[in-house]
């Protein structure tokens, strides 16, 4: 897995095809956080809705937009 940061603020989240390192992206609007387990979500935004918790699995990619307004994930092969 690696998580990145372009500078316009724009963070990601790649996923390894053998999927050796978990990770998820979760928070609201304004406020996200992509760690590498859940209970590091858990400690860093307790108060987030757990359902709309994001596990990006192999070929995605999830990006948050600068200021955390936006979350998206982009399959590349639904691309």
């Amino acid at each position: 897995m690696v998580i990145g940061l372009i500078p316009d603020g724009t963070c990601f989240m790649v996923q390894d095809s053998k999927k050796l390192r978990p990770g998820v992206v979760g928070g609201a609007k304004g406020k996200y956080a992509l760690m590498s387990e859940v209970c590091g979500l858990d400690k860093a935004i307790p108060e987030r809705d757990k359902s709309k918790d994001i596990y990006p699995m192999k070929y995605e990619m999830v990006i948050v937009s600068p200021e955390a307004k936006e979350v998206k994930v982009w399959n590349q092969l639904q691309a």
